[in-house]
């Protein structure tokens, strides 16, 4: 219970006391993998997406609490291409070289001449070894309707993200 109170009250849980409301940019491309039900299959395909930021952060220390409207798109294949546009939102936390986010999102899915609306919630986690570039796993789990019933949906995507301010904040104010 100490413990749990100590964290609490350190400088990590608190990053709000040091940060000022900050937004900015992000772009992530990654190769991605997933399992579909309905017949149940694999698919290989990637993943483009580009959105924007915003929360207090402090970017001098790389610690802060953020929420993101990204618009993504997936491109698969099992036995035919699949293209899923859509959008999401996240919200998460960086600290330090470490950003961990969750993850809700839907949009469509094309397949040959059908248009399946697609749900999914998910999480990621990005270690940045340059001031905006990282490396980034996520995986995420959804739902497809057709006609015939829903379809699960899981995905793991590897890749790379740039995310930045704007502008470089003023550190000497």
């Amino acid at each position: 219970m100490c413990l749990f109170l100590l964290l609490l009250s350190s400088p990590l849980a608190s990053a709000q006391s040091f940060s000022k409301p900050m937004s900015g940019y992000q772009a992530e491309v990654a190769a991605s993998g997933g399992v579909h039900s309905g017949p149940r299959r694999l698919t290989g395909g990637g993943s483009a997406s580009a959105g924007v930021w915003w929360g207090p952060y402090d970017d001098s220390y790389a610690i802060g609490r953020f929420n993101a409207v990204v618009l993504e798109q997936r491109v698969e294949t099992a036995t035919a291409l699949r293209l899923t546009p859509g959008i999401a939102y996240r919200r998460g936390v960086d600290l330090l070289v470490v950003k961990a986010w969750g993850e809700l999102g839907g949009g469509l899915e094309l397949e040959g001449g059908l248009q399946l609306p697609v749900a999914h919630v998910g999480g990621g986690v990005k270690y940045r070894f340059r001031p905006y570039l990282g490396a980034v796993a996520r995986l995420d789990a959804g739902v497809a309707l057709p006609s015939t019933g829903p379809q699960l949906r899981t995905h793991l995507s590897l890749g790379l993200e740039w995310s930045q301010p704007w502008k470089r904040p003023d550190n000497g104010a």
